[in-house]
């Protein structure tokens, strides 16, 4: 799918052929949403974008006003099934990342509840897809390998030692279990 969002991206015909199928089928005049490694949240607000406007991206692949062969042969049936299961695995990460980086906001109290949620989240459910079931578990090692763990005595609560250095890595790592 992040071909046909790139493809999207790059070429001018192809987003003014979108814009126009947009335009035909009475949907959301948004451009697609590409994922940026430093920006918290934009694979998801990738996949949101995709399949808000999926019908229009679909249609516009299939028109004859593109070339769009390396677009269409990235999309299969198993990506348009998986999409909204990925959505919805991934959804509560958004909520959780959201209220923790806007600094004004911010309280040490807000993170353990976060964990507590997520945690939850991330369990396997039998009605996972197996690929939904396979990103959970990787999330889950994730989420617990990177922290160290250190019990100051049975009287205090646990805490919790980030294994980086850095406030967003601390930040990010916490957000996560």
């Amino acid at each position: 799918m992040k071909k046909v969002v790139t493809y999207f991206h790059k070429s001018p015909k192809a987003t003014e052929a979108l814009r126009e199928m947009q335009i035909q089928l009475h949907l959301p005049h948004h451009k697609l949403v590409h994922d940026v490694s430093t920006r918290w949240n934009s694979s998801l607000d990738m996949l949101e974008r995709f399949w808000e406007q999926q019908l229009a991206v679909l249609n516009t692949l299939q028109s004859k006003k593109i070339r769009r062969r390396e677009a269409m042969a990235s999309l299969t049936e198993e990506d348009m099934t998986l999409i909204p299961e990925v959505i919805k695995l991934m959804s509560p990460l958004k909520v959780a990342t959201t209220p923790l980086s806007e600094e004004k906001n911010l309280t040490i109290s807000m993170i353990s509840p976060i964990q507590t949620k997520l945690r939850r989240q991330f369990q396997s459910d039998e009605s996972d897809l197996l690929v939904i079931s396979q990103m959970k578990e990787r999330f889950r090692q994730d989420f617990y390998g990177r922290y160290t763990y250190l019990q100051t005595s049975s009287t205090t609560p646990q805490h919790w030692i980030p294994a980086s250095n850095t406030w967003l890595s601390w930040m990010t790592t916490t957000l996560r279990t």
